[in-house]
């Protein structure tokens, strides 16, 4: 079905060494542009080891039969921001989109 995504959800949290490892993952919503997933915890210890602003990386995919699902487009922050009260939106950004010259738009909205 053109113009919709099979989208999937995936929080990671950065590692002593600074690289990701993820610690949540959801269900994929089929041939959609808006995803509702079902709600989810992640525990404090497991999200970031008490360290509030340890950087955690979202990304949400495509997903596609082969496996090689498709970045859609990804945001970085923190617990200490996530708990903020205007912490309520975030925009997706696809690295090899933006880099293209022209005008970017972000690829969706979280």
């Amino acid at each position: 079905f053109f113009g919709s995504s099979d989208p999937f959800l995936v929080i990671s949290r950065t590692n002593e060494d600074g690289t990701y490892f993820p610690v949540a993952k959801t269900e994929t919503i089929m041939n959609t542009l808006n995803p509702e997933w079902q709600p989810f915890s992640v525990s404090l210890q497991k999200l970031c080891n008490g360290q509030y602003d340890r950087p955690l990386l979202f990304e949400v995919f495509d997903w596609n039969s082969s496996g090689n699902h498709e970045l859609i487009g990804r945001f970085k922050t923190n617990v200490s921001t996530l708990q903020r009260e205007d912490a309520v939106e975030f925009k997706l950004w696809n690295p090899k989109k933006r880099a293209k010259r022209g005008e970017y738009q972000p690829s969706g909205r979280l």
